[in-house]
C-alpha cells in the first residue's frame, strides 16, 4: 500500500480536452507539487479547458497570466495540448513527452 501513495504522487494528468481539476490533480510537469502551488484571489476558473479559448485547445493567454504565479503561468504554456487524444491521460510526471 505505501507503493501505490509513492506511485500516486509522480502521476500526472496530460492534457486532453476535458476533466482535469486545476486546483485537485497533477497536471503542470515543471512546478511541484505538479499543481499550481497558490490559488489568485479572483480565479474562477476550475478545470484545465477554462484556461483554453473557446471551442479551442489554445491557451487563453490573458486568463492563464490571471490565474496563475509567474512560474506557473510559464510551466502551463509549455504544456502542448493535444489535439489527437479524446480524453486526460494519466502518464508518470517524470518521463519526457
Amino acid at each position: 500500500m505505501h507503493g501505490r501513495d509513492v506511485l500516486a504522487r509522480g502521476l500526472i494528468k496530460r492534457v486532453g480536452p476535458r476533466n482535469i481539476s486545476i486546483w485537485e490533480d497533477n497536471w503542470i510537469p515543471g512546478v511541484r507539487p505538479l499543481k499550481p502551488l497558490v490559488r489568485m484571489p479572483r480565479t474562477t476558473v476550475e478545470r484545465v479547458r477554462d484556461l483554453f479559448i473557446s471551442g479551442t485547445r489554445v491557451w487563453n493567454e490573458a486568463v492563464v497570466f490571471g490565474s496563475f504565479m509567474v512560474l506557473e503561468v510559464a510551466e502551463v504554456l509549455k504544456i502542448k495540448p493535444s489535439t489527437l487524444i479524446e480524453e486526460d491521460v494519466i502518464a508518470w510526471a517524470h518521463e519526457k513527452c
